[in-house]
């Protein structure tokens, strides 16, 4: 992992379940990134390192947050996120 990808592991760390989401802006500016450059990050944690990120789109609170079990997230990320809740 790279250092970023490790900043953002470890805020994201604190927020398991949907309940506890992150926003968008409130994780790139504790980690110094552009929105751009978090969703790469994001993308490379789920896909890379099988960790089960899920994103929130709800209007008033989106974000991230780490899934606590399986069917949490419920993104197309399902299968790598599983992978990981299972190890």
């Amino acid at each position: 992992m790279n250092r970023n990808e490790i900043a953002v592991l470890n805020i994201l760390n604190q927020r398991r379940g949907k309940p506890n989401v992150i926003t968008y802006s409130e994780l790139a500016g504790q980690v110094g990134l552009s929105g751009r450059a978090l969703r790469y990050v994001v993308r490379g944690l789920i896909l890379d390192h099988n960790v089960p990120i899920c994103t929130s789109y709800d209007r008033d609170r989106g974000g991230y947050y780490i899934a606590r079990t399986v069917g949490n997230c419920g993104r197309r990320y399902t299968s790598s996120a599983s992978t990981a809740l299972k190890s």
